[in-house]
């Protein structure tokens, strides 16, 4: 089991939609060329994603599900052994943003025999750090979309979100804090 953190500054519940709505990640995660829906419930998705990581390309079919503060990926089918990615989102501490974190459980199989841990260990890193910043560029996009949005049409902005018994305001695309 593999373990990644970092802080987005943007509110919980939006870092939750943006990683939830895979028909978008071909526009801001890496390596994701194109996602297909091919299942949708009220509790799942299954999504056929096109890929081109470490130098591969490969398909792989994948069932995404929301629970609570979670995004749940898990492959069904697809290149690895065994892949399951848990996203959780909770608040940063001092109310700066969200921390986000990755607990990335794979089982490479076959492909362990091809490639040194220690490589496969820096592209986990690299993918990681690609898919934070591009969750962040996309956190920019929408906040910017909106703003401009509201600004065209003369309205105040306000945003407020329930986070673990407590509640986010944010105003313009910053959080106000309340002492």
């Amino acid at each position: 089991m593999i373990r990644k953190f970092a802080r987005i500054i943007a509110p919980q519940q939006m870092l939750i939609r943006i990683f939830a709505d895979h028909e978008r990640w071909p526009l801001w995660m890496p390596g994701i060329e194109r996602a297909t829906t091919v299942q949708r419930t009220d509790e799942l998705v299954i999504v056929d994603l096109e890929q081109h990581q470490m130098g591969r390309r490969f398909n792989q079919r994948v069932q995404c599900q929301v629970v609570g503060s979670t995004v749940r990926q898990q492959q069904i089918t697809g290149l690895f052994k065994r892949w399951q990615a848990i996203w959780s989102f909770g608040p940063a501490p001092g109310g700066a943003g969200t921390i986000v974190s990755c607990e990335l459980d794979v089982d490479l199989g076959m492909i362990a025999l091809l490639a040194p841990a220690r490589l496969v260990q820096d592209g986990i890193d690299r993918i990681f750090d690609e898919t934070v910043g591009g969750a962040q560029r996309e956190v920019h996009l929408q906040q910017t979309a909106f703003q401009e949005g509201i600004e065209a049409e003369g309205e105040t902005l306000l945003e407020v979100y329930e986070s673990q018994g407590s509640i986010e305001v944010w105003v313009a695309g910053r959080r106000i804090e309340f002492a």
